[in-house]
């Protein structure tokens, strides 16, 4: 039997035993670049896992420490009472007054910090803080993600040794 060069039996077999022979001096087996290629997309698939663990773990720290800042932004803005009544002894009330009260004490506590946030909510024994910031992304950056939005708040409400006034006292 003769293959289409006209070569029959022995002559193939020569031919296939040559080629094998040349494919391993070579190196030219056919699957050349092959395992360069494997490499290279386990890299890319290992380097992207580890982003992905890195940046949300960032991302986590940031979020508790926003957290964190909105919290002490609250205990700082309730500390801001109304010292007439305080002092006359008729009430312990927050002071909600955005120029001098508990607004403006959160926003200087903030802007001391780098922060950007707000008071949400004001009564007379609760304070409430929004605090909004980013997380800049170490190695997702790689694939367009440079960023994650963080947003916390933090409550405060106003507890005294004595709840009512004792007028009584000498």
């Amino acid at each position: 039997m003769q293959n289409r060069r006209g070569i029959s039996g022995m002559g193939q077999l020569v031919c296939r035993a040559a080629r094998m022979i040349r494919r391993r001096v070579t190196g030219d087996d056919g699957q050349r670049g092959a395992l360069s290629l494997f490499v290279a997309v386990i890299f890319t698939g290992m380097v992207l896992v580890i982003g992905l663990v890195l940046d949300s773990g960032g991302r986590l720290d940031a979020g508790v420490n926003a957290d964190e800042y909105a919290n002490e932004a609250a205990r700082a803005g309730i500390q801001r009472i109304i010292i007439g009544d305080a002092v006359l002894g008729t009430s312990i009330q927050v002071n909600c007054d955005k120029k001098t009260g508990a607004p403006d004490a959160v926003a200087s506590y903030l802007s001391s910090a780098g922060l950007t946030g707000s008071v949400t909510s004001c009564n007379a024994t609760t304070v409430v803080v929004t605090v909004s910031t980013t997380y800049k992304t170490k190695l997702l950056s790689i694939i367009g993600i440079d960023s994650f939005p963080i947003k916390a708040s933090g409550t405060a409400s106003l507890v005294t040794g004595q709840q009512q006034p004792n007028l009584e006292q000498p």
